[in-house]
């Protein structure tokens, strides 16, 4: 079944009926620009496989379950502004093709960015990693950002390519594992 949203009416379709904080977006192409903003609640979202043609906007959100967006492709710059993360976040093999900016944002357990491709600038500015955090095999084409970030558990960061990230006032536990290879 091709799955896809035109318009962000079309978002509710793939709302769960068993919970409504709840969606299933696994493979669905989004073609137009996406915004969930103001604090919105979610319980358990799945962008496995997605593919986000425009621009996408999380301001505020509160992920209240695991988040999966393995595998998926942002086309055009993506926002996670102020976003928290109370279980697993999982970004693993995304695609960031423009700007990634999780600015101020929250994981309270586990946030997976294993084999991620950032292809524009990404910005993890004052982010507060709580849980296990995994950076191993990613590619950073063009300037990252971790100013002011807070690493407070176990870390692995590797790098496949990178152009040297902009690393200052960060901050990390007794347990932050560094490997670069």
């Amino acid at each position: 079944m091709y799955r896809v949203v035109y318009a962000p009416e079309d978002i509710e379709k793939f709302r769960l009926s068993s919970d409504k904080n709840s969606f299933d977006f696994k493979g669905v192409t989004f073609k137009c620009k996406i915004s969930f903003e103001y604090k919105e609640e979610f319980m358990h979202v799945d962008f496995s496989n997605s593919v986000f043609e425009e621009e996408v906007h999380f301001a505020y959100p509160i992920f209240k379950g695991r988040t999966d967006f393995i595998d998926v492709t942002f086309n055009k710059k993506v926002e996670f502004f102020t976003a928290t993360f109370e279980e697993d976040a999982l970004f693993c093999r995304a695609s960031f093709l423009d700007e990634a900016d999780f600015m101020q944002s929250s994981f309270q357990k586990e946030a997976d960015f294993h084999d991620v491709n950032f292809g524009k600038e990404a910005n993890f500015y004052k982010v507060n990693f709580q849980g296990y955090v995994d950076f191993t095999s990613v590619i950073f084409n063009s300037k990252a950002y971790f100013h002011c970030a807070h690493f407070l558990n176990k870390t692995r960061v590797s790098n496949k390519a990178c152009r040297l990230p902009i690393i200052r006032t960060v901050y990390f536990s007794n347990n932050t594992q560094i490997y670069c290879f």
